[in-house]
């Protein structure tokens, strides 16, 4: 019985020498500071991201925007070719070709040449 209990006491230095050792290599750390961190940079990079989508969302309608122009500008040079063509097969079709005249001195003007 006598030999049991030196190997118990033996096996618990074993095991305390080992907690020990375990403590002094990997010691303990508090990581709310570290986390913190992580925490604020990742509001900061998300704030950076959707200060971008925004400056890119705004591009993008303003790409909407002129190609609605664009459209604008091209059905009236359609207009406009369709009432030369007419005039130079017979001469008539001038008030076609005021029409055209007027409405292109309005979207030229109007616009202020941001066409």
């Amino acid at each position: 019985m006598e030999h049991f209990s030196f190997i118990a006491s033996l096996a618990a230095l074993a095991v305390s020498c080992l907690t020990i050792w375990g403590k002094l290599t990997h010691p303990v750390t508090d990581n709310r500071e570290h986390i913190q961190e992580l925490k604020d940079r990742h509001r900061e990079e998300t704030q950076a991201l959707e200060a971008r989508i925004q400056r890119l969302e705004t591009k993008v309608q303003n790409d909407w925007d002129s190609f609605a122009k664009q459209e604008t500008v091209n059905g009236l040079l359609l207009k406009s070719q369709w009432a030369i063509m007419s005039h130079l097969l017979d001469g008539n079709h001038i008030s076609q070709l005021t029409e055209c005249r007027d409405e292109a001195e309005k979207l030229l003007f109007k616009k202020g040449g941001s066409v």
